[in-house]
């Protein structure tokens, strides 16, 4: 069962103890795709499983289109985005894999 969210700029309180700051930011040439779901699996799953995201961004940076900061190692939050069938996971897998998570499991 999903839950609707509706957020305006500032400050918004998603539920109890949870909360969220927005704002806008203008990207010449840059259209919502599949980065921004892919980093947005990682921060739905992180959110949900009480940790706490830094920053989620689709700007590209050197060797990455998209970035998710958590405020620890979230192995389910890490493999999110390749459970959702998203491209660009080769990254996400490698993280696991040198944590010792097995990605079968």
């Amino acid at each position: 069962m999903g839950v609707e969210i509706t957020l305006s700029l500032g400050r918004n309180e998603i539920s109890p103890g949870w909360s969220a700051d927005v704002t806008i930011q203008e990207f010449k040439g840059v259209t919502p795709g599949k980065t921004a779901f892919h980093e947005a699996c990682h921060t739905i799953l992180a959110l949900k499983r009480g940790t706490t995201v830094w920053e989620a961004s689709k700007i590209p940076g050197p060797g990455y289109l998209g970035i998710t900061r958590l405020n620890r190692f979230d192995p389910l939050a890490a493999v999110a985005a390749y459970a959702w069938g998203c491209s660009g996971t080769g990254y996400d897998l490698a993280v696991l894999q040198y944590g010792g998570y097995d990605i079968g499991s």
